[in-house]
């Protein structure tokens, strides 16, 4: 599979919200498998990830300083960290099968 990059603008700001809300939403169809669900947090994490591309938006007069490769930079981040969590919890859980000692 290759990346291809073409420039063709960039999006309104609420066009962008709408694409990060629906990257953040199938984030979190799978993680909540795993974490469990959590009232409001696609809600949380899409006005974060907006309100520091504003921010960043504020510091350069270059729009493409953001994009949404940073929302889907923020989904991996997050994804990974979900899943050591998932793993560290399902160690424990065979550990304590096991009946080692849980640290």
């Amino acid at each position: 599979l290759q990346v291809r990059i073409f420039d063709f603008g960039s999006l309104s700001v609420s066009v962008e919200k709408k694409y990060s809300s629906l990257i953040i939403q199938h984030m979190l169809k799978d993680v909540t498998k795993t974490i469990g669900e959590y009232e409001g947090l696609e809600r949380f994490f899409t006005k974060l990830i907006c309100r520091a591309q504003d921010f960043m938006r504020s510091c350069k007069n270059e729009k493409s300083f953001v994009s949404l490769r940073d929302v889907k930079r923020f989904r991996d981040v997050f994804l990974f960290f979900a899943d050591h969590i998932r793993n560290k919890e399902l160690g424990r859980i065979l550990q304590a099968k096991e009946g080692k000692k849980i640290s």
